[in-house]
């Protein structure tokens, strides 16, 4: 199970980067600049195969990002330094391969005096025992670092540098526009399968296994007719009483399809408390309360199975006798920090603080602070209308999403911060619950995914999409380039930061892992 979980993370992480490299590669072959390589994966290459027009394709080593090498974002100039020896091979009195090494006897070795490239072709003025000449490169001239491995030297017209900004920004922004088209591919393809839930109804449509609603003698078709005593109408009504009453427990009174009522008394509800991590609470035997513990709590060490004896918030004891003591702490508490005072499942007592996830961030991104739930759906119907807005629906909420989490990043007294992001580990175990869930949602990730990928390379940032676009736009406002050293410096600087800020991420991945 995990080899397979291992494959569809590399597959879909593989498809996600090649769509957005393609971006870039098929733009920057629409403007005629020289592509030395397109490879996915970054580290030593495991596959290479060079194409009839020398672009070297290849997979590497470590299934994280990719690139597209062009001419012009490296200067010849860097490879061909004053002084240094090369070997050369003439055709027509052109320089056809250029090589570091002798490697065969019939070269011709010296070294540079200037290399030079002009509008009428690249030129190199050369030194040997038989005097000094400026030879011309041909149009097919390779630099070749061994035996295998060369690059061609672009001409002046091929080079990334010599397109117009209209040209630049189209092969920049291409790799993000492809995760983005790629997401809405996905999700007018999901658009064909999923179905609309009937809100307006409240008619039982699906039963969790395992949910509250399972142990019940109800069926599919049934109807919820009240819950604690008010009057169910439509499904906005169950989530909205099951929130107010703050309770574990409810009353719910179900009519059969034969117009049979049947009242459940006390039925103990699924719960989460999302601001800390505590979910399926129930009652102890000897007082306080049973919790399994995800995201901050688990982050902070408590383990599930674990009993709640003592909550603390600014200073104030908050003793936990039963179950309800806990959702009215977390009714009030809603931000801040938060001491837990609990027992193990093995009778160790142990003392913790989390910081929780405020309130209002949870609604910014679309959430409740606290689920109150029956375990039951809603009954789906076709619509045509829902399908075709779908995709459309979707795209706006992802984007919406990830920005609000961005902005919120940034945010204090939120409860958010870097340690929440997810780096490949966290995303490996997001596609191992997605996959869990069905074809449906693992591709619904994947373009959700893709539309992060997308979004996160067009940040202002050096070493990103976003940042070389800045660097664009200065151009095109100043109407002069940044100096080419002052742009490699901020990258170098920045690439080395993103590498540090993913060994944090996935050190806390590894944390909430295990």
């Amino acid at each position: 199970m995990v080899i397979i979980q291992i494959l569809l993370f590399l597959a879909i992480l593989g498809v996600i980067v090649l769509v957005h490299e393609f971006g870039h590669f098929y733009f920057a072959r629409k403007a005629g600049i020289l592509i030395h390589e397109f490879s996915i994966g970054m580290g030593p290459a495991i596959y290479s195969k060079r194409s009839r027009d020398d672009i070297l394709f290849s997979i590497k080593a470590f299934p994280i990002g990719g690139s597209v090498a062009m001419s012009g974002e490296e200067i010849n100039e860097s490879f061909l330094k004053e002084g240094q020896n090369i070997w050369i091979s003439l055709e027509k009195n052109e320089i056809s391969k250029i090589y570091f090494k002798k490697v065969n006897e019939n070269l011709n070795e010296g070294h540079i005096i200037k290399y030079e490239s002009t509008d009428d072709g690249n030129f190199l003025v050369f030194s040997n025992l038989e005097g000094q000449n400026r030879y011309r490169l041909s149009k097919k001239c390779k630099i070749y670092f061994n035996k295998n491995r060369y690059y061609r030297i672009a001409n002046p017209e091929n080079l990334f540098q010599s397109k117009t900004i209209s040209q630049r920004f189209k092969v920049i922004f291409g790799g993000p526009l492809m995760n983005f088209i790629l997401a809405f591919i996905i999700y007018i393809a999901i658009a064909f399968f999923v179905m609309a839930p009937d809100l307006k109804d409240n008619t039982i449509g699906s039963i969790q296994d395992g949910g509250p609603a399972s142990i019940l003698e109800i069926r599919t078709g049934d109807r919820i007719t009240s819950i604690n005593g008010e009057l169910v109408n439509d499904w906005n009504d169950i989530s909205e009483i099951l929130y107010s009453s703050k309770s574990i427990y409810a009353n719910v009174t179900i009519m059969s399809e034969n117009g049979d009522l049947n009242v459940y008394d006390k039925l103990l509800l699924d719960s989460s408390i999302v601001t800390i991590g505590f979910s399926n609470l129930r009652q102890g035997e000897n007082g306080g309360a049973i919790i399994d513990a995800f995201g901050r709590a688990h982050e902070a060490g408590i383990e599930n199975q674990s009993t709640l004896r003592k909550l603390t918030h600014n200073e104030i004891i908050y003793e936990i006798y039963d179950v309800d003591d806990v959702i009215d702490f977390f009714t009030k508490v809603q931000s801040g920090q938060v001491e837990v005072e609990y027992t193990t499942d093995d009778f160790i007592n142990k003392t913790t603080t989390v910081t929780l996830i405020s309130k209002e961030t949870l609604e910014e991104l679309g959430y409740n602070d606290i689920y109150l739930q029956l375990g039951v759906g809603p009954m789906m119907k076709s619509d045509l209308l829902y399908s075709i807005s779908y995709p459309f629906v979707s795209i706006y909420e992802n984007f919406s999403n990830i920005f609000t989490t961005i902005r919120l990043l940034f945010s204090p007294n939120q409860g958010v911060d870097a340690s929440d992001l997810s780096g490949p580990i966290g995303i490996f175990s997001l596609i191992s619950r997605a996959s869990s869930e069905g074809v449906i949602e693992l591709i619904s990730f994947t373009a959700f995914l893709s539309i992060n990928i997308g979004v996160l390379n067009l940040l202002p940032i050096p070493a990103l999409d976003g940042g070389r676009l800045v660097f664009l736009l200065y151009e095109w406002i100043f109407k002069r380039k940044i100096h080419p050293r002052i742009e490699n410096l901020l990258n170098y600087l920045v690439f080395y930061f993103l590498m540090g800020l993913i060994v944090y991420v996935t050190y806390n991945d590894l944390l909430r892992l295990f």
